[in-house]
């Protein structure tokens, strides 16, 4: 299906939802989301719920997919771990 603001509503909807539960399976979904600002929102939304909760399990994620992400939301992500894992 072609790319759009309310396919784009529907993922983002879904991946709010499993990223809760499952951010690994969530994040798989957010390179559907064809709107780039959309797409980062949803990379931050996950992941940094995903630090909050569990920090280990979200920094070996990071390390094992790091071209999932633009270098300065890998960036920010690794603060907010540093910060997390101080904690």
């Amino acid at each position: 299906q072609a790319p759009s603001p309310a396919r784009d509503s529907l993922i983002m909807s879904f991946v709010w939802q499993a990223g809760q539960e499952d951010p690994t399976g969530a994040l798989a979904w957010v390179h559907e989301i064809g709107d780039d600002e959309r797409r980062a929102n949803a990379n931050e939304m996950i992941m940094v719920q995903w630090i909050d909760r569990d920090p280990q399990s979200a920094w070996a994620y990071l390390q094992n997919n790091r071209d999932s992400f633009g270098e300065a939301q890998s960036a920010e992500f690794k603060k907010h771990l540093d910060e997390a894992l101080k904690q």
